[in-house]
């Protein structure tokens, strides 16, 4: 059993994990030798309200998968959903008593891994193109930890956005500054060797906000073997479609600044970075806080970044001309004012048949 912080292991788990705040808990390799069976890949996916999506999920998984397992982990009873599940000999359910969140259920389902490669697949979430076995042929190849391919957004409203190719760096240091700048591949379009994730500790079960992004600050830290495939994709299904308004919950608040910690932390130790470039992370943070009502928490956002040495703007020209004239809260208060009212005026438009073509 592998000892860490950020692990934890089977339906077993019945007690409140802390928030990790150190990745240093982390890294502590599996005893013992891997088991394998002859698949070589397993996707693990975290259930929780998915009866609308987790169908059509798992049909693209066993469709990719060609045979290997498929891990569902229900983070707590789901009888809709449930009935929704293909039936398949390669499925593997599993149900947890009560809602512990997307990580624990990602644990779990890595814990019943025996394969050398899985995907962690959000229960909204598709692959297509041949992304699995393409994937896998460069991991192989290459006897990589880490294998990253293209990926889509798919908007609430069924239409996608085009192929979003990366930058396709196999360096650590400049994935990690993509990563800071906001330039990051989705989970859907990210193979991972298993044991490299239960060597990094694993998903870290005290963050609500940002999980992905800050097991990738830690994987980056490890000095991972990166490979890139170019055929195939994963679709990630953007919740809130275009919109950015989203209100977070103290808690997610929270969590972000917890997992942006961990990054500069990482930093910190391993220099993998200028320091203003972990400001821009901080400062794309402040930008999002502002625009969900959080005046407080974005000025200490802002107030790290600075601290960083990111003393200017991120983002398009006009962004940063506006943010320089105006400050950044009083221009996202400005931008989102002209939004809401837009979609006030479509919205009555669209009423009295004033669209297009009227």
């Amino acid at each position: 059993m592998m000892h860490s912080s950020f692990y934890s292991l089977g339906q077993s788990l019945t007690h409140d994990l802390p928030l990790v705040r150190s990745h240093k808990q982390a890294g502590v390799r599996l005893a013992g030798k891997s088991q394998r069976v002859p698949a070589d890949f397993t996707f693990v996916i975290p259930a929780y309200r998915s009866a609308e999506t987790i169908g059509r999920t798992v049909n693209s998984a066993l469709q990719e998968g060609r045979g290997s397992p498929v891990i569902v982990v229900f983070d707590g009873p789901d009888r809709e959903a449930q009935q929704r599940l293909p039936h398949a000999k390669n499925l593997k359910v599993v149900i947890r008593p009560e809602n512990r969140g997307a990580c624990v259920t990602r644990n779990i389902g890595l814990e019943k891994c025996r394969t050398r490669y899985v995907m962690f697949l959000d229960a909204d979430d598709v692959v297509e193109g041949g992304i699995i076995a393409n994937a896998l042929r460069r991991a192989r190849a290459q006897d990589a930890d880490i294998v990253f391919s293209d990926f889509l957004l798919e908007y609430v409203d069924g239409s996608r956005s085009g192929a979003i190719h990366p930058g396709r760096s196999t360096n650590p240091a400049e994935l990690f500054a993509e990563w800071m700048k906001g330039e990051f591949v989705s989970p859907c379009a990210i193979v991972w060797r298993a044991d490299f994730v239960r060597h990094i500790g694993g998903w870290n079960e005290g963050l609500t906000q940002n999980q992905d992004g800050e097991l990738m600050y830690r994987a980056l830290a490890a000095a991972p073997r990166i490979a890139w495939n170019n055929r195939g994709y994963g679709v990630y299904r953007e919740h809130m479609g275009h919109r950015v308004s989203r209100r977070m919950s103290e808690a997610e608040v929270r969590s972000q600044f917890a997992a942006l910690a961990i990054a500069r932390e990482i930093n910190a130790e391993k220099n993998l970075v200028e320091p203003r470039i972990v400001g821009i992370c901080y400062y794309n943070l402040a930008r999002r806080l502002y625009a969900r009502g959080y005046a407080a928490a974005g000025d200490r956002a802002l107030a790290e970044a600075r601290q960083l040495g990111f003393d200017s703007h991120f983002g398009g020209l006009f962004h940063k001309g506006l943010a320089s004239l105006l400050g950044l809260q009083n221009k996202v208060r400005l931008t989102g004012g002209i939004r809401r009212s837009l979609r006030s005026f479509n919205t009555v438009a669209a009423q009295f048949g004033l669209g297009r073509g009227s």
